[in-house]
C-alpha cells in the first residue's frame, strides 16, 4: 500500500487499530476513539483500494490527536529496559551462556535462545565443563563473596564474575547455582 500522505498514513493506522479493537471486543478502546457502530460499518465497508485513492487525494484528517506524556515516558522507559535487556542476553549468549541460565534470569525459551545463537553465530557448547583448578575456582568464589549482595546475584555479575575469574559464564554459572543450591559445598 502505497499512501501518499501522512495524513492517511495516520488515517489508515487508526482504521486498522478500530478493527483489531472491535474483533478483540475492545469496546472502551473503540469508545475513547469516538466511533460507534455507523462509524464502525463505514471502516468494514472500506477496501485497500478506497484507503489507496484516499491516500492520493485526501489532504486531511479526521482525528483529533493527544499525546498522554506521562505514559509516553513510561513506555520509552520500557522501551529502552527492554532494548537494554535484549543486548545483554545477546552479550550473556555471546559469553557461553547456557540456556538454562537465560531461562532461569530473562524467561527465555529454547527457540528464542537457538535464534540468538544462530543470530550471534555462536555455537552452544554441550557436555560437561573442562576442569577447573583450584586457584581458579578459589578467584570466582572471592569474587563472587565481594559482590554487594552474593545471594541476589545478576545477569550483569555473571560477566563480572568471569572476567574476574576468567573462566567462561557457562562454568561461573554452574559453580555459584551448585553454591546456592548446596550451602555445604560451599568453601
Amino acid at each position: 500500500m502505497n499512501f501518499s500522505s501522512p495524513e492517511m498514513d495516520l488515517v489508515n493506522a487508526v482504521m486498522v487499530y478500530a478493527t483489531r479493537c472491535r474483533e478483540s471486543g475492545n469496546l472502551r478502546a473503540l469508545r475513547s476513539l469516538n466511533l460507534g457502530i455507523k462509524e464502525l460499518e463505514a471502516i468494514d465497508s472500506l477496501s485497500l483500494s478506497d484507503l489507496s485513492r484516499g491516500g492520493k487525494k485526501l489532504r486531511g484528517h479526521c482525528l483529533s490527536i493527544r499525546v498522554d506524556q506521562q505514559a509516553f515516558w513510561v513506555m520509552i522507559d520500557r522501551l529502552k529496559h527492554y532494548r537494554e535487556s535484549e543486548k545483554l542476553q545477546r552479550e550473556l549468549i555471546g559469553a557461553d551462556a547456557p540456556a538454562e541460565m537465560l531461562r532461569a534470569l530473562f524467561g527465555m525459551g529454547s527457540k528464542d535462545y537457538t535464534r540468538y545463537c544462530r543470530e550471534l553465530s555462536v555455537q552452544a557448547t554441550l557436555g560437561r565443563p573442562h576442569e577447573r583448578d583450584e586457584a581458579t575456582e578459589h578467584r570466582l568464589w572471592d569474587a563472587w563473596q565481594a559482590l554487594e549482595n552474593p545471594d541476589a546475584i545478576e545477569a550483569t555479575d555473571y560477566l563480572q564474575l568471569s572476567k574476574a575469574s576468567e573462566l567462561p559464564v557457562r562454568t561461573v554459572w554452574r559453580l555459584i547455582s551448585r553454591w546456592q543450591d548446596f550451602p555445604d559445598m560451599r568453601r
